[in-house]
């Protein structure tokens, strides 16, 4: 519909780290951007950044892990489990570690015994039965309605 409207615009599609994504906007190099982690604190004063959307931390599980019965798990079973996670350098993954920590889930105990780089490999490793792992719920919402992963709460 934007192309129809506005046919004389130009759009081209990257996807970046929000680290490199951010400083391409204030250097001018790209118009506007949409990134899932936090702006470096040094460019705060150069960008406007307008929230636009709001998600969901979830721990997802193969299926047939004895944890995807159960209806909630305890943190401490969190501890127990083997985590597949992002790179430890990226915004994501730093992200969903804040969170877990404002949460009262100390990242640095979870056992990540596998690290991969995109959500995609993650959740087919999850599949697999690889391991647990934290993703947002809008990276998995087709997969739980094909009913290939299992969704459980803390």
């Amino acid at each position: 519909m934007f192309r129809q409207k506005y046919a004389d615009v130009a759009v081209q599609l990257h996807v970046h780290s929000t680290r490199r994504t951010a400083w391409s906007v204030a250097n001018g190099q790209v118009d506007l951007a949409i990134i899932g982690g936090e702006i470096p604190g040094e460019l705060s004063e150069s960008l406007e950044v307008i929230p636009y959307a709001e998600d969901e931390l979830a721990l997802i599980l193969p299926v047939f892990h004895p944890f995807a019965k159960l209806e909630t798990i305890q943190k401490e079973d969190l501890y127990k489990l083997q985590f597949i996670a992002l790179d430890s350098q990226s915004t994501i993954r730093k992200v969903i570690d804040q969170v877990l920590s404002r949460c009262e889930i100390d990242p640095r105990r979870l056992k990540v015994e596998m690290e991969l780089n995109s959500i995609e490999a993650i959740k087919n490793a999850v599949q697999s039965g690889l391991g647990a792992a934290f993703v947002s719920t809008s990276a998995i919402a087709k997969e739980l309605q094909m009913g290939v992963l299992h969704r459980t709460r803390h």
